[in-house]
């Protein structure tokens, strides 16, 4: 059945899975709905029993415990916002959403949107279960949408990966559903998994500059993780940008030659090391390009705008147990962590070329081990 047209402040939407990337990007629904409405036109669930009444207080939703088709039958929503953990998601796919999607056919009702996003599945997989004729994006937002206390309005990243072609309407929507969240890529179903190995990665980058400043204390030469990013981000841009010089860092009075050169070197090593991942995946290399400069530059800005406890908190609720981010960490800690420490602990010795080299196969080789444990996860 064709979809009727519908004004944005009138769209219902049910939330499978409120955990806390929907929290983080609700927002956008507030945004698109309305707060007054959002009471009767948007529900949700969780399995988290202990923290269901903190999540409707500060939501102002209905949020039902534990069943999903219950609370998509009593919304009937235009929007579903599929949000449960990958592992768990073929088996409401083929159980709950399986069952509701019947239902709305027996009633020869207008069939919902589906705005997954769990990386795996694919939207194809979904059209298998639920029918060829279903509107499905796989969508992956950055979790952050606050930084230095301030809430970010067209910052960030997001990509979008349409199970088929969608009608211009149902698109355009799309995009002003997320027009705060920055800048949308297109994916092709076959490179999500490939991106998130650089993504990831990049998120590591907050184990990179903790390791850094709490080595350097240690030393008794503190200078904060914010001053190591900022150094790290202005050091990146130069080099993603190909610019002369860096994009106006002016604390390099705080950081000696020496580790001068050590952080120039984990931010060539870092780029280097995630562009030959791309390489090696055969990723389109302007899109590869566009993704790495996006998202190295902002995850360094969250990093030198944060206090700690923010940055610790945003990585243990973005690392999903068992997950790619996870991963990613375990790989850091192996492989990487102490061929960090070892370089700052012996300054004032320098940095060498062959020390980044080491260091930038070491980041490849750790993009390639959350890829392969993403297929894992997607089966």
């Amino acid at each position: 059945m064709s979809k009727e047209k519908k004004k944005d402040t009138d769209l219902r939407i049910t939330i499978i899975g409120l955990g806390n990337l929907m929290e983080s990007i609700f927002p956008c629904i507030v945004d698109t709905i309305g707060r007054d409405n959002l009471s009767r036109q948007v529900n949700a669930t969780t399995t988290d029993r202990p923290d269901l009444k903190r999540k409707q207080d500060a939501l102002g939703i209905p949020v039902i415990l534990n069943d999903n088709l219950a609370a998509l039958k009593k919304m009937e929503p235009d929007i579903i916002f599929f949000a449960p953990p990958p592992h768990v998601a073929p088996g409401i796919i083929r159980n709950e959403l399986k069952n509701y999607f019947a239902y709305i056919r027996q009633k020869s009702a207008v069939l919902p949107e589906i705005y997954a996003f769990p990386p795996t599945p694919a939207g194809a997989f979904y059209g298998e279960v639920l029918g060829k004729d279903i509107l499905v994006v796989n969508v992956l937002p950055h979790p952050v949408r606050v930084i230095g206390g301030k809430p970010l309005t067209h910052e960030g990243f997001y990509s979008r990966t349409f199970n088929r072609s969608w009608p211009p309407e149902n698109k355009a929507r799309l995009k002003r559903v997320f027009e705060t969240m920055g800048d949308g890529i297109g994916l092709k179903p076959d490179e999500i998994v490939p991106m998130m190995g650089t993504w990831i990665m990049l998120e590591v980058l907050s184990e990179v500059v903790i390791t850094i400043a709490d080595t350097l204390e240690e030393k008794g030469e503190p200078i904060g993780h914010k001053i190591v990013s900022k150094y790290i981000r202005a050091k990146a841009r130069q080099v993603l940008s190909n610019a002369a010089k860096s994009s106006g860092f002016s604390g390099t009075e705080q950081i000696k030659a020496p580790l001068q050169r050590i952080l120039d070197n984990v931010a060539l090593a870092w780029y280097e090391g995630l562009r030959n991942y791309f390489q090696d995946v055969n990723f389109p290399i302007a899109l590869s390009m566009r993704i790495l400069n996006l998202l190295m530059d902002f995850q360094l800005h969250i990093l030198e705008a944060e206090d700690r406890d923010v940055i610790d908190k945003n990585t243990v609720t973005a690392a999903t147990k068992g997950g790619v981010l996870e991963k990613g960490i375990q790989c850091y800690h192996q492989t990487i962590e102490a061929t960090l420490i070892k370089a700052i602990k012996q300054l004032p010795e320098k940095s060498t070329e062959q020390w980044k080299d080491i260091l930038s196969a070491k980041v490849t080789e750790a993009a390639h081990v959350v890829r392969k444990h993403g297929m894992t996860l997607s089966g």
